[in-house]
């Protein structure tokens, strides 16, 4: 397990929690970088993503990362429980591994 991730997800935690006033039910990491799952009072949208990125970037965070997606998922996996909001990051130690990750999932994509 990265320790950068570890440290990422914390200031994700913490981003979420200061702008949405979220809380994090669960999270799992990745090879390519980890997801959260958070239970917030109102549903994600682009704005408030713009907002957590740029609370992120205002961090001293030792590795190459991009909020890669958000969506929703019900509390586990049960639709009949509460939809929490799901971000993903791609996490990286450099920003050539990023890259070479965002170019593979661009291949993967196709034209």
């Amino acid at each position: 397990m990265s320790s950068y991730k570890n440290i990422l997800m914390e200031l994700l935690q913490e981003a979420i929690a200061e702008i949405y006033s979220g809380a994090l039910v669960f999270h799992e990491i990745t090879e390519s970088g980890f997801y959260c799952d958070f239970d917030m009072p109102e549903p994600m949208n682009p704005e408030k993503i713009n907002e957590v990125t740029k609370w992120l970037s205002s961090k001293d965070i030792s590795c190459a990362y991009e909020l890669s997606a958000f969506s929703g998922a019900y509390l586990d996996g049960d639709s009949r429980k509460k939809m929490l909001q799901r971000i993903y990051v791609a996490a990286f130690g450099t920003q050539a591994e990023l890259q070479a990750y965002q170019s593979k999932i661009a291949k993967a994509a196709g034209p």
